[in-house]
């Protein structure tokens, strides 16, 4: 395996993900910019690498690629908090309005990037699905689904929940699947 790219947007479990892999022994790093290291990492996660997947398709052959989902009412809500001020720095102004088309929550447009990403991921990988996981870690899938994926055993510990909070709504929200969450072609498990 030459890379393995965590490509799903944010709050969908990147963090949580980024420590599984950490967890089963591959270097790997959360929200990461600097793509010039990237050689000597084994794993990259979340939003940077959600918009810069298909250049890293290409650039790294025979990479694999974890999306991570969540339902998207709860993905919404939790954007909602983790959005609510202007970014703090230019950088992540520019990734927001790529990812996004806004640089705060905005409900339609935050729905329109989630289908757009899903639309895209489910396109190009279609002809490819063993390089592709989909993982809602959200819903409860785990090291059953990822150690598969990846050909490791499944550890003896807890699988990481980093950033979960633990409210009624999201309890409620858990596992519950929609139609317009993902497109025809991305099986969530």
């Amino acid at each position: 395996m030459s890379k393995l790219f965590g490509i799903g947007l944010s709050r969908t479990g990147t963090s949580s993900l980024n420590e599984a892999l950490r967890l089963l022994g591959l270097d790997s790093e959360h929200y990461f910019f600097d793509l010039d290291r990237l050689a000597a990492l084994d794993a990259a996660t979340d939003t940077p690498i959600a918009r810069a997947w298909p250049a890293l398709d290409r650039l790294h052959p025979g990479s694999r690629f974890i999306l991570t989902v969540r339902e998207r009412k709860a993905w919404l809500e939790s954007c909602r908090r983790h959005f609510a001020s202007l970014p703090a720095s230019q950088r992540v102004h520019d990734l927001r309005m790529d990812l996004y088309d806004t640089p705060v929550f905005d409900e339609l447009r935050f729905r329109a990037a989630w289908d757009r990403h899903l639309r895209a991921v489910g396109r190009h990988f279609r002809k490819r699905p063993r390089d592709l996981l989909v993982l809602d870690l959200c819903g409860g899938q785990g090291w059953e689904r990822l150690c598969p994926f990846l050909g490791s055993a499944i550890p003896e510990l807890p699988f990481p929940h980093l950033n979960a909070r633990r409210s009624a709504a999201r309890e409620s929200a858990r596992g519950a699947a929609t139609q317009d969450e993902a497109p025809a072609g991305l099986e969530r498990g």
